[in-house]
């Protein structure tokens, strides 16, 4: 066999081999999309359906909420809903301005980027369940100390 007929078997196996990583590919994200994305839109709706809730705003007129229960809501809020990248400024600004107070804000601010629960569910495929609840449980527990601290501070 010459020199250039193996270069030419090499050069068209790697060819084959590329093709086949991309088909391989195309075929898993497929798959991967085809589960997720359902499950995404429906625990979305879900959070959705619940957030006017879990996240009343005080009536005009009324002080600020800055409760240990409201803010430990808004630890468990935090960690649980999903939000768009840098969307909790806006959120937290808003609440702010109606009359939350510092403690379950800065819960909201360190919480609410960080994780969710469609997250935590979608990767419920990859990690064992133990580990993504010691991940929420870890947000939650720094949204707790960021509100402390942020409460302390603020005194």
């Amino acid at each position: 066999m010459s020199a250039q007929s193996a270069i030419g078997t090499s050069s068209q196996d790697e060819s084959d081999l590329e093709r086949s990583a991309w088909r391989r590919w195309l075929a898993e994200l497929s798959r991967l999309a085809l589960s997720l994305v359902p499950e995404y839109v429906i625990l979305i709706l879900l959070l959705g359906a619940v957030r006017a809730r879990i996240f009343a705003l005080p009536a005009a007129g009324h002080t600020a909420i800055s409760g240990l229960g409201y803010t430990a809501a808004m630890v468990v809020a935090g960690t649980l809903f999903a939000i768009p990248t840098a969307a909790e400024i806006p959120i937290v600004q808003t609440m702010m301005a109606a009359g939350m107070g510092i403690a379950p804000a800065t819960a909201l601010l360190v919480t609410l980027p960080t994780v969710s629960l469609p997250s935590l569910a979608m990767m419920s495929r990859a990690l064992p369940a133990r580990v993504l609840i010691a991940v929420g449980l870890m947000v939650a527990a720094t949204g707790v100390l960021a509100a402390f601290v942020a409460y302390t501070l603020a005194l």
